[in-house]
């Protein structure tokens, strides 16, 4: 005798699993506009823009590793004095960048990469003849935070870097280049309960930009960091600053 056949189905459930989100926002300040040389008609060059300032502000959220990277805008260069006879422009300043990073997720590890980079000024003009020479711009100002939190024995990571924008170079006895800009790291902190916890903290200085022709070199900008990254953890903990 036969045995009616039966039919297996098969279930499929689908099963939920929060994901893992990573982020990463960026801001480039505008560049300056470059000063125009002078002509036969207009002998004089005219001073460059300023760069536009920069910022990025990502977290406090649950992503396990946010970067934010903020640049200044470079300022623009001066322009040249007429061959025949003619001043120079001033090179604009570079604009300055701030970036503060920040995350603590509810499960895995934590990471938070905050970069300002100040933008470089720009160079001054070139003046000939009778003509004045112009001072170049300086460099923006960067600065930069982070702040991660993992918990349970998950890790956590923070690393901030500040670098100051290059001061702009110019020509010519009496005139100065640009200075470079500061650097500025505020905090750089990991948190975990019982996982590694590793704090990073760079800080640059700007260089000043070159003198030609007799011209002043620009200074470099001090740099000084003291007790910038912090920790906590029943495991192991690292703090590095330079």
């Amino acid at each position: 005798m036969k045995l009616p056949a039966r039919t297996l189905l098969s279930v499929l459930i689908p099963l939920a699993f929060a994901p893992a989100h990573a982020a990463t926002l960026s801001d480039n300040g505008t560049a300056g506009t470059a000063g125009t040389s002078g002509t036969l008609a207009f002998p004089n060059g005219t001073a460059g823009g300023n760069g536009g300032n920069a910022s990025v502000v990502l977290g406090p959220n649950a992503d396990t590793s946010n970067t934010g990277t903020a640049y200044g805008g470079s300022g623009g260069s001066g322009g040249w004095g007429y061959s025949g006879g003619g001043s120079a422009g001033a090179g604009g300043n570079g604009g300055n960048a701030s970036a503060t990073v920040s995350t603590a997720p509810a499960s895995g590890s934590a990471s938070a990469t905050a970069t300002g980079n100040g933008g470089n000024g720009g160079n001054g003009g070139k003046a000939y003849g009778a003509g004045s020479g112009a001072n170049a711009g300086s460099g923006g100002n960067g600065s930069a935070s982070a702040t991660a939190t993992a918990s349970g024995s998950n890790g956590a990571t923070a690393n901030a870097t500040a670098n100051g924008g290059t001061g702009g170079y110019t020509y010519g006895t009496g005139q100065t280049a640009g200075n470079g800009g500061s650097a500025s790291v505020g905090a750089s902190s990991a948190t975990s309960d019982s996982g590694t916890a590793y704090a990073y903290a760079t800080q640059n200085g700007g260089n000043g930009g070159y003198g030609y022709d007799g011209a002043n070199g620009g200074n470099g900008a001090s740099s000084a960091l003291a007790n910038a990254v912090s920790g906590s953890t029943s495991g192991t903990l690292r703090l590095q600053q330079s």
